[in-house]
């Protein structure tokens, strides 16, 4: 039985109550972290990218933000709306099939060349100075950390940018908030791409919008056909932590890491178009469960079932 609107409503607003909480709570943190390295309130004033801090100080901070504004209070929102049984709702029970989480990863490199012809798109836009001065601050975070840290350092750096996020924009996005709006509208592609038009606007990133408003949708797609959350979670992990070690090998600028962009020719427009639907209508269909879809009919066989056991 679908949950009633009520419902649906509760789990999004009660997810959003925790994620403001818990941004209120890792901003704290941050201050925290900087004040105990020795930095001052006032220091603090001239922000963050001003300060100058080495590599292991912005993983704690990035650590920090990241664990309390989206990992912590996925958890708690799950554990609150569905105690008891909040990993089944979040489609965490379950954990793929290593072939079905291959076609998964797979679909999920095939669209992204795809990224590079909206990020072409998207820097055709004229950014407002505050927009870009946020993607210049990024952009030389990311470098700090990525480039100029030790290596024992990086791997701890990999986790803090490839996991971390992974998790937590993953149960809060495609866990929580997608299968509501879905429910509440009754369209899985509606839903879909209102989640990932959300995931793409929080990351304040507006050189790579698009491309990261796409990706949210292929995420979401892969959440929805699968039926298990590792499978986008993996991918999400994946495409951070290798755009991070080839920022690291020097196989990628930080510019293009920090707002999902390449460089396109016009002619690969029109392929990239075609690879990116290809490969979504070649995976997507072989990633439902053997439990199908939410709100699919049942096969046959189990229709008959069904009715024996309705007749007197």
């Amino acid at each position: 039985m679908q949950p009633d609107q009520s419902e649906n409503r509760r789990r999004i607003w009660v997810t959003f109550a925790f994620v403001i909480a818990g941004t209120i709570i890792a901003q704290l943190a941050v201050v925290g972290v900087i004040l105990l390295n020795g930095y001052s309130l006032e220091d603090l004033g001239k922000g963050v990218p001003s300060l100058e801090l080495t590599a292991g100080v912005l993983a704690a901070v990035i650590g920090v933000s990241q664990l309390f504004s989206y990992l912590v209070p996925g958890i708690v929102s799950a554990k609150t709306l569905y105690p008891g049984r909040w990993l089944q709702e979040l489609n965490l029970d379950k954990a793929p099939n290593f072939l079905k989480l291959l076609m998964g990863i797979a679909a999920f490199v095939f669209t992204l060349s795809f990224t590079g012809v909206l990020a072409a798109m998207n820097a055709a836009v004229e950014l407002p100075d505050w927009a870009s001065s946020i993607e210049g601050d990024i952009a030389g975070v990311l470098d700090t950390l990525i480039t100029s840290s030790s290596w024992p350092t990086f791997v701890m750096v990999l986790f803090i940018i490839g996991v971390l996020p992974a998790l937590g924009e993953e149960i809060i996005f495609r866990g929580l908030i997608q299968p509501a709006v879905i429910r509440s509208t009754g369209s899985s592609h509606f839903g879909i791409w209102v989640t990932a038009l959300m995931f793409g606007l929080v990351h304040m990133q507006f050189a790579g919008l698009l491309p990261r408003v796409f990706l949210g949708a292929v995420l979401g797609f892969l959440a929805y056909y699968s039926q298990r959350l590792w499978i986008p979670i993996i991918a999400h992990c994946l495409f951070n932590g290798l755009q991070a070690v080839a920022v690291r090998l020097s196989w990628m600028d930080v510019e293009q890491a920090a707002d999902a962009t390449q460089e396109v020719e016009t002619w690969q427009v029109l392929a990239t178009m075609v690879v990116a639907a290809a490969a979504l209508l070649f995976f997507l269909p072989k990633l439902v469960p053997v439990e199908g879809l939410p709100g699919a009919e049942p096969p046959d066989n189990e229709k008959d079932e069904l009715l024996d056991h309705l007749e007197p």
